[in-house]
């Protein structure tokens, strides 16, 4: 069946109007393809405010801001925000945005934010402790164990630790 002369330009309105919607839809997904979490490292915390009053959090949000040039998507990529231990901050950055930040003076580094695969192996050899010891809670929710994986092999402290006498105590 063939449209009527009076709905060819109802069908043209919405076709462009579909293609409109098409481009939009498409532009806002693919405006966060090419962003990439990156820390960015800023040091020590500063003291106070910095000298305009902003907080640690809005000189973050500013920084971003003259790296990204549009405030919605420098608002939109912040992730996070670093402001106890030290002072940086997470982000979904373009590669020539990370490279903007990274010259800052007040930005010491800017680097990807990867994913890590926790590697470990014997552990448990490693502590004498074999796998099927018996469990108690009681004693086990204040028990903190520490091991630093400097990289170094294992048997190369086997000997060293059967010579030595080691006891545990409540702290």
């Amino acid at each position: 069946m063939k449209p009527s002369g009076t709905h060819l330009p109802m069908l043209g309105i919405l076709i462009f109007n579909l293609s409109q919607g098409a481009l939009v839809i498409n532009a806002f997904t693919n405006s966060g393809s090419g962003r990439k979490p990156y820390i960015v490292y800023m040091g020590e915390l500063p003291d106070t405010n910095d000298a305009a009053g902003l907080t640690t959090v809005d000189s973050h949000n500013s920084l971003l801001l003259e790296a990204i040039g549009e405030e919605r998507i420098a608002k939109e990529s912040i992730v996070h925000s670093y402001t106890r231990s030290f002072n940086g901050f997470v982000a979904r950055l373009l590669p020539h945005e990370a490279t903007l930040l990274s010259e800052k003076e007040n930005v010491v580094s800017v680097f990807p934010n990867t994913v890590r695969k926790l590697h470990t192996t014997r552990s448990w050899d490693f502590m004498g402790m074999p796998v099927t010891v018996t469990r108690n809670e009681k004693v086990e929710t204040s028990l903190i164990i520490g091991i630093l994986d400097t990289g170094e092999q294992v048997a190369k402290y086997c000997n060293l630790l059967s010579k030595k006498k080691y006891s545990l105590r409540h702290v």
